[in-house]
This record gives C-alpha cells, structure tokens and sequence, in this order.
C-alpha cells in the first residue's frame, strides 16, 4: 500500500512533464514557421504591410502621445489607487448612475464626477467615465 502512492505520484510527475515537452516542441515548431515568414516578409519588403493590423471595431484609436499611453484604469477607483505603487494603472473608472446626477428636472450634480476627477489628475491618472441610465426594476 505504502509503495502504490509513491508510484502513482511518479506517474503522474512522468505524465505532467511529457505533456510540458509535447507543449513546448508544438510550440517551438509553430515560433519556427512564423519566424520563417517574417524572415521572408523582410526579404521581400513586404514587413510594413505585415505590421498594419486592422481596427479590433470601427473606432479604435492606438495609443499616441496625444490620447496617453495603453495601461489598466481601475474600475470604480473610489480608493484611488497610487500609480506610484503600481506603474502599470494609468486611470480610473467611473460610471456613476443617471440618477445620482439629475437630481431634478434640468438640474444636475456634477460633485461627485467633478471630485473623481480632481483626484485622478492629482495623481496624473487619466479618467475614464460612463453613466448608467439602467435602474434595474
């Protein structure tokens, strides 16, 4: 009995790292193949057509200097995370409801969307801003 279980932990250690190998070889043949095309797309000037993708949906806009850098924006960043502490969160993200904004007819509160803001740019974070006009019945 004793003997089972250290035979069955080897055998499974035996089969985990068969399949890693299998994975990396497909994996290797497959960067093989792609480096093979991108040699012969330079060889034959064709690399900047290569490397003009298509919009993922109409509208998209690549990061340039002019809309900022690509990065995470905290969603619902209430407890405005320092980018200090972690470099890779370039924003935050609001979406307040419709309702927490007009607060009568043709009157509205921009408090809450107005300090959002503040703090996000105290920090030099970018905002990203939504409203929900959905009230869930």
């Amino acid at each position: 009995m004793r003997k089972s279980i250290p035979l069955a932990i080897l055998a499974s250690l035996a089969l985990v790292a068969g399949i890693l190998i299998y994975r990396a070889d497909v994996h290797a043949a497959r960067d093989d193949a792609a480096g093979e095309s991108r040699r012969a797309a330079v060889e034959a000037g064709q690399l900047a057509a290569m490397h003009t993708p298509e919009p993922a949906w109409p509208g998209f806009i690549p990061p340039t200097p002019d809309n900022g850098p690509a990065g995470i924006y905290v969603f619902y960043d209430y407890s405005n995370v320092n980018p200090n502490l972690y470099p890779f969160i370039r924003g935050g993200h609001l979406t307040p409801m419709w309702r927490h904004l007009e607060i009568g007819p043709q009157t509205y509160d921009w408090f809450m969307t107005d300090n959002f803001i503040a703090q996000q740019a105290s920090l030099g974070k970018r905002v990203g801003l939504g409203v929900d006009p959905y009230e869930g019945t």
